[in-house]
Parts: structure tokens; sequence; C-alpha cells
């Protein structure tokens, strides 16, 4: 009998309060992310969620009658819902060509649309959506926890496919780019991580210290941020809303194009190769150098 009862309590705080728990966790991670990039938005509607779910876990909507109860359940899934599509709406009309699905959504957000669903099935009446609510809500939780580290890189579609921000980070690359640079710089972008070689990349364009550097164009760039720092530099916002950027940021008009080359190599490899650029009249190339 004491193990019948045992096992009940278990099932019921298994199924009833570790997913509201995890949920709750994720929803006010995300919050606080929102507010402290700005987007109160998104920020409000995480929170919401995480309200509602406090809700859920201390009876209070139970309490307040089955129409309450039901009422937060369906608003639950509609905000995942809600959230996923103000970020889509938004890089869909803002007029810039290097926003899109492959880097404005990420792992969280994927989760949020199933959450949601789920939400709604349950809401519904749907059986299934109990076990599977609580494997999403520990995997929300669990990619908060992961992407909220600075050194962690967010998971998007192109971080899966690429294994680095393609999209952003292949705005620095125009018609002045030969094709062994090309190589290279995506070669460095997996190699290296794509922080690093944005840390390069804008150091060599503004002229600024790439070892040991003190300007806050480099040293704000994280691996957890430089999908978005990359694009703010780009189109000249945020941290670099001062400069002039590489695009328009209606049309993606090019506003800056210019040299580069990557170079591995020993410093008599390097020097030579500096020598050769300047007696062919190329010394106006912006150069992003890497000692072996």
């Amino acid at each position: 009998m004491p193990n019948k009862i045992a096992n009940t309590i278990y099932a019921v705080f298994k199924r009833e309060e570790w997913e509201k728990v995890a949920n709750i966790y994720a929803h006010n991670g995300y919050a606080n992310q929102s507010y402290k990039e700005g987007d109160i938005t998104l920020g409000n509607i995480s929170k919401a969620q995480a309200v509602i779910n406090t809700m859920d876990i201390t009876r209070a909507s139970k309490a307040l009658g089955s129409t309450v109860e039901y009422g937060t359940k369906v608003a639950s899934g509609a905000l995942d819902l809600i959230y996923v599509s103000i970020k889509v709406v938004r890089y869909s009309t803002d007029g810039k060509q290097l926003t899109t699905f492959d880097n404005q959504l990420e792992l969280s957000d994927g989760l949020s649309i199933l959450s949601g669903g789920v939400a709604l099935a349950g809401a519904a009446g749907v059986a299934i959506a109990t076990p599977i609510a609580l494997g999403l809500a520990v995997a929300g939780a669990a990619y908060y926890i992961y992407q909220s580290k600075d050194e962690n890189e967010k998971i998007t579609f192109d971080k899966f496919i690429h294994s680095y921000e393609r999209t952003a980070m292949d705005a620095f690359i125009n018609a002045n780019w030969d094709p062994e640079d090309k190589a290279t710089y995506h070669l460095l972008n997996v190699s290296q991580g794509g922080a690093q070689t944005l840390r390069w990349i804008i150091s060599a364009i503004e002229d600024l210290k790439s070892v040991n550097p003190d300007h806050d164009f480099i040293t704000q760039i994280t691996p957890n941020n430089y999908g978005t720092k990359s694009l703010d530099y780009v189109y000249s916002e945020g941290l670099y809303e001062n400069i002039k950027g590489l695009r328009g940021k209606n049309g993606d008009e090019i506003l800056n194009e210019y040299h580069i080359k990557f170079i591995y190599g020993y410093p008599d490899a390097i020097l030579r190769d500096m020598k050769d650029w300047e007696k062919n009249g190329e010394d106006d190339k912006v150069s992003a150098i890497s000692q072996q």
C-alpha cells in the first residue's frame, strides 16, 4: 500500500509539477534576456507565460474555476505561438536581406512552436500531450541554461547546417575577395569560431588592435552574440550605430567595399606578401593576419 501511494505521488509530481517548474525557469530566463536586449514586447510575453505556469503550479487557476483553468492553458499555448510569430513578422518586414529564417529563429523558437501546439492539444483533452509537454519544457529549460552562457553559441538553422552564423558572416564578403580568401574565411569561421573571426575582420576594417583588444567594438563580441553583432556592424546599428556600415538598412545598398587578405604563414612569408602587394599597387588592402 505505501509503495502504491508513493508511486502515485511521484507520477502526479512528475506529470503536473516538473513541466511547470521547467517552464517557469525557462520563460523567466527568456524574459530577462529579452529585457536585457531592450525587447520589452517579447520580454512581457515570456513573463506572462511564467506567471501562467506559476498559477498552475500553485493551483490558483484551478481555485478560480474550470473556465479560468482552461483559459490559462489556452493562453499558454497561444502565447508560445504569438512569441514566434512576432519574430517572424519582424524579420520578414524589416527590409533587410540578411535577417532571415536561417539566423533569426533559434532552437528555443522551435521548442516554443511545439510547446504551444502541445499546450493547446492538452487544453483540448488530448492525453498524450502531458508527457510530450514535460519533455519540451525540460528541453526548453536546458537550452536556456546552455545559451545563457557567453561562451556558447545560439543554435540557429545556420549554426546547425554550417557550424556558424553563415548568413550574417557572409555579409562581409564582396566582389573584391578572390576564391582563395572566401574559402579561407569560411574555414576560419568553422575552425576558429565565428566570434573570433568577426573580431579579426572588424579589427582589420576599423584599424583596431586584434591582439589584446581594448575597444568595445571588439571586446563585446562573444560566441553567444556574434551573429547579432555581425548584423549590427553591417547595418550600423546598436554598438556600431555611428560607423558607416557595409549596407544600407533599406534595400541593402552596398556602402563599403574593401580589399581583404587572410594570411596563414610565418612572419617572413607575411612580409613578402605585403611587399608584393605594395609593389603591385595594392597597398590599400585591408589585412587580417593570423600567424601559424
